[in-house]
């Protein structure tokens, strides 16, 4: 965590993009289509991520955070902020134009302040952020144009930082969880339905195939064949070892998930 923050602390302001060439004539027109579709969905996203991030320092500062992990919050908004100005670019060279993000407040509940802290962190890097670096990883795999490829590259730096966040904060909170047994057990009821929301926002199962081609791998737009595949695999490669080292029943949570096929 120490070395991370340091990191942000003296990494100079991130450089302007240099304006790459995007040359869409060897592309089909409904693959480009698909892309600009994708590229202003993600510059969206991108964008509401950066309000949730900022949204959770006030839970990180009544939670009594150290000040490396304020510094890496606010790191994590701002790289939010330029991924969402990234895709806007991308999404802009296709012939979309994204809309901001509407705000959204993050909710609170009567539950104690570092048990919200925690869920949020779960959630959000060590559930999404880590599922969505595997599926730039896999995008970018396949990618072959240049500039979709420079681009899905820049989000994949932060975006592995920001899911390897969430581990590290449970490993530095590892005594004040251990103190604390009832945060744990409520860690582990919250678990279940977490793996349900993620499986339903993430997981691309039924993603139409219709029209997808090479055309689309050279974009760097994702297989929706391949999403499930990434999806499964992440989540139980990834995410559960990592929670069960934490020291919660993350196996067990994703057998108990509510909608599991076969449940």
């Amino acid at each position: 965590m120490a070395v991370e923050a340091e990191r942000r602390r003296r990494r100079p302001a991130p450089a302007r993009r240099r304006s790459a060439t995007f040359d869409p004539g060897p592309y089909a027109p409904e693959a480009l289509t698909r892309a600009r579709h994708l590229w202003t969905v993600r510059a969206t996203a991108e964008h509401g991520s950066a309000l949730i991030f900022a949204g959770l320092l006030p839970f990180a500062l009544e939670a009594r955070v150290n000040l490396d992990t304020q510094t890496i919050l606010v790191g994590m908004a701002e790289d939010e902020l330029r991924h969402a100005a990234i895709c806007t670019a991308v999404a802009r060279r296709l012939g979309g134009d994204p809309p901001p993000a509407a705000p959204a407040p993050i909710p609170r509940s009567a539950r104690p302040i570092e048990e919200q802290f925690l869920c949020h962190v779960i959630y959000g890097n060590c559930l999404t952020e880590t599922v969505n670096t595997a599926r730039l990883v896999d995008a970018a795999e396949q990618a072959r144009d240049p500039f979709m490829r420079a681009a899905l590259l820049e989000l994949l730096a932060d975006e592995i930082r920001h899911a390897k966040f969430g581990f590290v904060l449970l490993a530095d909170w590892a005594s004040w969880i251990e103190a604390h047994p009832e945060t744990r057990q409520a860690i582990d009821r919250f678990l279940p339905e977490a793996f349900a929301a993620l499986e339903r926002t993430l997981s691309g199962v039924g993603a139409s195939r219709a029209g997808f081609g090479a055309d689309d791998l050279a974009l760097g737009s994702p297989d929706p064949a391949r999403l499930a595949e990434v999806f499964y695999r992440t989540v139980e490669e990834a995410v559960l070892p990592g929670l069960q080292r934490a020291g919660f029943a993350a196996s067990a949570a994703w057998q108990a998930r509510p909608g599991r096929a076969g449940a």
